[in-house]
């Protein structure tokens, strides 16, 4: 374990100069020991350190006392202004006015937890819980103490949100928002696991159910209370706040209730729920609250502390678990509390407003209050604090009290995730994308034909949505366990197989859903684009870094180059492929890397004939063909428009073209800006908006959201129907088949309706 060497600094804890010596009592316990802050103390040690016996707290001789402990008509040792050494007592030297008391603290491993930012380092660091283990430790190491490293990462990788963990599970899990996962780390071990991949880039604060083993967390961009199960492999919203972004969040584990916060101008509150995110009360609300920054449960006195902004100053809160009983405990001008903690007399606070001190160094401040005395003193060090966490035996002890109805003891179990609640049973959430099956069972939904594949690449999770109009709009995830860094999909409806891929990563993933068989084409190449010819079931794909594109059989035993790009490759920028099944062509969209300079290719499956159709577009990017309308749509991305153009008029059959129809694609979403993926089925045109599907009849133009705002980054579509596979595509020729050619060592291609050629 690594060790950091840091200053402490004890702030206005005394007013008093003190010294001291003494005699012996008799009522004194040899084996005494202080269980808790030394204020609780009430034992009967009745001399200093030195030996000196105490002066009674109650006669004025031979010392005037400034301090009176409650009851104090006895001379026992006791800490009445909360200092952080511990336990003292007026001595009856007169020479000694006052002293402290050598009676040891029982043992005590709780921690205190937080994040920490250095310039170059994220760490999680750790500390005793106990001021008073620091304050003896400090005072005999002149001012220094050591200060463990449980974490410690390259700043350029990691940035750690906030840490919550378990004492019995010897484990934190903490939030890297760059890195966009939850880690947790097991402290006896120091192994560590990446979990929940994709999803932590906008949590806000995290918290533990350390009785049932579920981690929540706050999303403020999908404005999300989520759960994970204990393996962190399911994880389901549990409440939805609107459009209030959310800003913390608390679980009191016995009692089965979750705290949160969310936050607007003047609108902002602290609510409670069940576990099930169920039997909501807002507990308090603008202007009792500004802007909540940190919350966290004490379960000594069964209080819920709220760290509070008010833009210049900060404000700590406490209320009991019905927003009751409110008491302001303390605020600070200049300081802004990005973590809170409770623990037994003391409430830590994470002040993230840097002060330089006078040799110039930027030292950043914890800050201690005494609930008893309102007494602060503080730690400065060096690096950014945010999230703030206390592990300790004596709040998991109380593990009895979670047992009982509503609990998650029963059986059978939960397939996915078992929420507990409170005066009623407890309820079974199943992860998203997958279906409720009696009370405890979750399936996904199979989707037998007319469905859109829809992908989310920050989930990187695969889900099909049903096109049938008898249908009510549902959705359901494709189960698998082999998709990572995906963000794009393509479908052979008539073979059955999925390819996937990310132009971040190399090769394509071929999966076949009714065999779940994968394989692996292109290994070596980085594709932007990939589409597939349904007549031959061929692969077309464009390299991201040679910007060529290449043809392969289905299996991918034989990669051909069909376009390689000279001149315009420092320039060239594919963005997506298109194969024109009917007519043997292949089209690309390519912006040239520059806005007005977007131009539409195609050419022969052979790479022949290869021209410009459409130039002079924004900046191009979707692209498909539909062959009900027979026509190509071309999506201007950062425009938010699609534009058909008829085939036959591309294609010159035409004596009089029709003009280009353009369709926009506003959908008053602030957060989508880009129009990558795009399909057309029946005279509707489906297109991905940034957390939901969305449709536009091309009819009357009217656009609608299709299925929930359930998805945190959408960047694909592909169409999945035979019927419009029997329909529409059944009817074109292969030439291949017709010509009987074989091509041992390559692959056959059709150059028209009637010829193909090997490459």
């Amino acid at each position: 374990m690594l060790t950091l060497q840091m200053l402490v600094i004890f702030a206005a804890s005394y007013s008093v100069a003190r010294s001291f010596e003494l005699h012996f009592d008799d009522k004194s316990k040899e084996n005494d020991c202080v269980e808790g802050p030394s204020s609780w103390y009430r034992g009967t040690r009745a001399y200093t350190a030195s030996g000196i016996p105490c002066q009674r707290w109650d006669v004025k001789y031979p010392h005037q006392p400034k301090y009176l402990p409650e009851g104090g008509r006895h001379n026992y040792c006791r800490n009445p202004d909360n200092d952080v050494h511990g336990l003292w007592c007026y001595t009856t030297d007169p020479d000694r006015r006052w002293e402290y008391c050598d009676v040891p603290k029982c043992p005590d491993d709780s921690l205190l937890l937080w994040t920490n930012l250095q310039n170059a380092s994220a760490n999680i660091l750790a500390i005793e819980a106990d001021p008073e283990l620091i304050g003896k430790r400090s005072s005999q190491q002149k001012g220094q103490f050591n200060i463990s490293v449980l974490v410690d990462a390259n700043r350029f990788f990691s940035e750690y949100v906030d840490v919550t963990g378990s004492y019995m599970e010897h484990t934190i899990f903490y939030v890297n928002s760059k890195a966009d996962c939850v880690e947790a780390t097991n402290m006896i071990s120091n192994l560590s696991s990446i979990h929940l991949r994709g999803l932590a880039s906008t949590i806000t604060a995290i918290a533990y159910d350390w009785f049932n083993q579920n981690l929540y967390w706050t999303d403020g961009t999908m404005n999300w209370v989520m759960v994970a199960d204990p393996t962190l492999s399911f994880f389901t919203p549990v409440y939805r706040s609107g459009n209030d972004p959310l800003t913390s969040i608390a679980v009191h584990s016995t009692q089965r209730r979750l705290f949160f916060s969310t936050h607007k101008p003047m609108g902002s509150r602290v609510i409670a729920t069940d576990m099930a995110g169920q039997t909501v009360k807002v507990l308090f609300k603008y202007p009792k609250v500004f802007k909540v920054t940190a919350m966290s449960i004490d379960y000594t006195d069964d209080r819920l502390y709220v760290a509070d902004y008010w833009d210049y100053l900060a404000m700590v809160t406490s209320c009991d678990m019905d927003g009751g009983n409110i008491k302001h405990h303390y605020y600070r001008t200049g300081s802004k509390f990005t973590g809170i903690a409770a623990y037994l007399d003391y409430i830590y606070m994470a002040d993230d407003q840097g002060r330089y001190n006078n040799h110039g160094d930027l030292l950043y401040s914890m800050w201690i209050l005494s609930k008893n005395t309102r007494k602060t003193l503080k730690y400065d060090f060096s690096g950014e604090p945010r999230g703030l966490k206390v592990l300790s035996k004596k709040e998991e002890d109380s593990l009895s009290k979670g047992f009982g109805f509503g609990g998650c003891d029963g059986v059978p179990p939960c397939d996915h995730i078992c929420l507990p609640r409170v005066n009623a049973s407890r309820e079974c959430a199943c992860s998203m994308g997958y279906h409720k099956n009696g009370d405890t069972g979750c399936t996904p939904l199979y989707l037998e034909d007319n469905y859109l594949f829809v992908l989310d690449e920050k989930l990187y999770k695969l889900f099909e949505f049903s096109l049938n109009p008898q249908d009510e709009i549902q959705y359901g995830i494709v189960e698998t366990d082999r998709f990572e860094k995906i963000s794009e999909v393509t479908v052979d409806p008539l073979r059955q197989n999925i390819y996937l891929f990310s132009s971040r990563e190399e090769g394509i993933l071929k999966y076949s859903p009714s065999t779940s068989m994968y394989s692996k084409l292109a290994e070596t190449v980085q594709p932007s684009s990939v589409a597939v010819d349904p007549i031959s079931g061929h692969v077309f794909f464009a390299d991201i870094h040679s910007q060529s594109i290449y043809g392969s059989c289905e299996d991918g035993r034989f990669i051909i180059p069909i376009m390689t790009p000279m001149s315009m490759l420092l320039m060239s920028d594919i963005k997506m492929l298109s194969v024109d099944s009917k007519n043997k062509k292949l089209y690309y969209t390519n912006t040239n890397s520059m806005e007005g300079n977007g131009q539409v290719w195609r050419m022969n499956f052979d790479g022949s004939s290869h021209e410009v159709v459409m130039e002079n577009l924004h900046w191009p990017h979707a692209i498909t063909i539909d062959y009900k309308r027979n026509s190509l749509f071309v999506g201007e991305a950062k425009l938010l428009m699609v534009i058909e153009i008829p085939l036959d008029s591309l294609n010159g059959l035409l004596d009089d073209p029709p003009p280009e129809v353009s369709y926009m694609l506003d959908v008053g979403d602030q957060s989508y800006s880009y129009l990558k993926s795009f399909q057309v089925y029946k005279d509707t045109l489906y297109f991905v908006g940034s957390h939901q599907v969305h449709r536009m009849s091309l009819t009357d133009g009217s656009i609608e959201d299709y299925g929930p705002r359930d998805f945190y980054k959408l960047s694909s579509l592909a169409l999945f129907s035979t019927k419009y596979q029997q329909n529409e595509l059944d009817s074109f020729p292969n030439p291949c088949l017709k010509q009987n050619l074989s091509c041992p060592h390559s692959i056959c291609v059709a150059i028209s309706e009637k010829k193909a050629k090997c490459l």
